[in-house]
């Protein structure tokens, strides 16, 4: 299966700042290690696509373990990062307040196509298919230096907190 590209990240400042960490994280309720976004580069809440950015680094909880002396972020964490985005999106398209937040309730087609490691930055694409008020996927694609890493649908419903 060769995914054709949710987005032509040519046409993206990969560079800019369309929401910051911080402005990501005041709707998601993720914190500290599991908070994996560092800012998105481009948001359409129209179109119900966003590209996110993170920058997998020396310091994080996972380079010490996985794998020693090579490490590689772990395809679930990629997977996750993928899902806040997901999240991040569906939550301004369908708001509902601190109370709840969007989480997992199924992956498909999950394909890892390469590695992130320690310098790399993720660039991760997510597009609405399917919205409604408690339910929402999503297809995704995260990038390093511009190839496939990782080709993900994600499933997610609401969850009260």
């Amino acid at each position: 299966m060769r995914a054709q590209p949710i987005l032509d990240l040519n046409t993206i400042d990969l560079e800019a700042v369309a929401v910051t960490g911080e402005q990501i994280y005041e709707v998601m309720p993720h914190r500290y290690e599991m908070a994996l976004l560092d800012r998105l580069a481009y948001f359409d809440k129209e179109a119900g696509i966003a590209v996110g950015i993170k920058v997998a680094r020396e310091d994080e909880f996972w380079v010490r373990g996985h794998i020693p002396g090579r490490p590689l972020l772990p395809g679930v964490l990629m997977v996750e990062a993928a899902g806040q985005l997901s999240g991040f999106v569906f939550e301004h398209l369908m708001p509902g307040g601190p109370s709840r937040f969007f989480g997992f309730a199924g992956l498909d087609n999950v394909r890892f196509k390469g590695i992130v490691t320690p310098g790399d930055t993720l660039v991760l694409v997510a597009r609405k298919k399917a919205v409604k008020s408690m339910f929402g996927s999503f297809e995704c694609q995260g990038y390093v230096d511009g190839r496939m890493v990782l080709e993900v649908v994600i499933k997610g419903m609401v969850i009260p907190v």
